[in-house]
């Protein structure tokens, strides 16, 4: 009896869990701004560097990253892409400056009703087209999830925050 309510407390706290709440990064280096998004209302901004052994680009990549938002509390519904920004990126590593929109946790739609601050949580896909054909191929660059653990954040993303990327080396399929 005791095991068996054992399993469902761990259940329920998987179900409630939406990622690891993430402060902000202590790294402070300097923004390059080559970003372009397509929502211009800004609550501030996130840097968003993207951590590699030091690289130079045969020519230059398109970075795609997505901000996904979603409700903390509402299970077995996708996230909703609140911002995206393409960035060119010749370089790894990199530091790219993200405008973020005003309350964005009033952009998340996830056929519920509004989601509050106090609900929303955010986090980043990010996606390097090296090869710039539209896809995710083996040459490609994605978040390395063995050397930076998933972060969801709690409110909106903090100003700064760093990720890994690797190498996808895998077959090739659609970038979002």
């Amino acid at each position: 009896m005791i095991a068996d309510n054992a399993w469902i407390i761990v259940g329920l706290a998987l179900l409630g869990c939406g990622g690891t709440d993430a402060g902000s990064a202590e790294d402070t280096s300097s923004a390059e701004d080559t970003s372009s998004a397509e929502d211009t209302s800004n609550a501030g901004g996130t840097i968003l560097t993207l951590d590699h052994e030091p690289m130079t680009l045969d020519q230059p990549a398109t970075a795609h990253v997505t901000l996904f938002g979603y409700d903390y509390y509402l299970a077995d519904v996708g996230a909703t892409a609140v911002a995206r920004y393409t960035i060119e990126v010749e370089a790894l590593p990199v530091d790219l400056e993200l405008d973020i929109p005003e309350d964005p946790h009033t952009l998340i739609d996830q056929e519920a009703g509004p989601v509050g601050p106090d609900k929303a949580r955010f986090y980043f896909h990010i996606a390097v087209d090296v090869d710039l054909d539209g896809q995710l191929c083996e040459e490609d660059i994605i978040q390395d999830f063995d050397r930076s653990e998933f972060a969801s954040f709690a409110t909106k993303p903090p100003e700064e925050h760093k990720v890994f990327v690797k190498r996808l080396g895998a077959a090739c399929r659609p970038i979002e």
